[in-house]
């Protein structure tokens, strides 16, 4: 599929010589429709935090590296992490909660990586149907290390701005 048109947030940039990601949102138009099947369904976009709480399950998937190796799948691979909205200390600076969330196992071994950027971080609506966009993948220190979880782009900070694209 090609892209028809691509739009990147007017307030994206990197910091602290590039080691950090903020507003990292892009949006973009296909040049033609794609057709929803049993595989392909549409998302819900977060409008709101109200679907967020501390104990969020967030479900993650991608096609990029499995560990800090470079290690690289062939195929789509997903998992369960925690909303850690205090689990980015480590980050210091780096990490703005007004437009990023924080997510991963307290301990590590299960998060993002390289490769998986661009990717979505969902959550289940309160009634446990469609699945709600959140996130999306941003950055973080290594994959899946101790007091490192991964660093998504907020989505409900940005749903005015992605509104208006459309």
């Amino acid at each position: 599929m090609k892209v028809a048109k691509l739009w990147r947030f007017p307030g994206y940039r990197e910091e602290l010589n590039g080691t950090a990601l903020v507003n990292d949102v892009v949006m973009f138009k296909l040049q033609q429709a794609v057709a929803i099947t049993n595989d392909v369904i549409p998302i819900k976009l977060v409008v709101d935090d109200k679907p967020l709480t501390s104990s969020s399950d967030l479900a993650i998937s991608g096609w990029g590296q499995t560990d800090n190796e470079g290690t690289q799948t062939n195929r789509l691979l997903a998992a369960t992490v925690d909303h850690l909205p205090n689990g980015c200390k480590n980050y210091g600076k780096r990490f703005h909660p007004k437009v990023m969330l924080c997510a991963g196992c307290t301990g590590g071994r299960v998060d993002t990586c390289h490769g998986d950027s661009g990717g979505p971080a969902t959550t289940s609506s309160s009634s446990k149907g469609c699945p709600i966009l959140v996130g999306i993948t941003s950055f973080g220190d290594g994959c899946a290390l101790p007091g490192y979880p991964g660093l998504y782009t907020r989505v409900g900070a940005f749903v005015d701005w992605l509104e208006k694209q459309a």
